[in-house]
């Protein structure tokens, strides 16, 4: 994805200056599109298998509570989204369950490598 700057956004209080660099970036580039992506934590990756189950009503919770995580993250990029349009850069918003490195690998178009 050419002229893309990829913004993963982990943690509400940290949103607005991860958007701010990737504005930055797109800025110092001339890149079209930022696209910015929340990973909602499966319920599964929260539970040490040695010592815990996942029940139903642990499950329910997790999930509401990374769903409201990512609606905020939503509202924070969409917020931020407003400034960028006198400087007519894109923006798109996606939210996806998975495990970070398997999302991002996925979602940025190939296999993470190691330099």
């Amino acid at each position: 994805m050419p002229n893309v700057i990829p913004a993963v956004v982990e943690l509400p209080e940290a949103a607005a200056c991860v958007l701010a660099a990737a504005g930055r970036l797109a800025e110092l580039t001339g890149a079209a599109r930022i696209n910015g992506l929340a990973i909602r934590l499966p319920p599964i990756e929260t539970v040490i298998r040695t010592e815990d189950i996942l029940c139903k009503a642990t499950e329910i919770r997790i999930r509401a509570e990374e769903q409201q995580r990512a609606d905020t993250l939503k509202s924070i990029f969409d917020a931020w989204a407003v400034t960028l349009q006198p400087r007519a850069v894109a923006t798109s918003w996606s939210d996806m369950e998975g495990r970070a490195d398997l999302v991002v690998g996925e979602w940025g178009g190939g296999p993470i490598s190691s330099c």
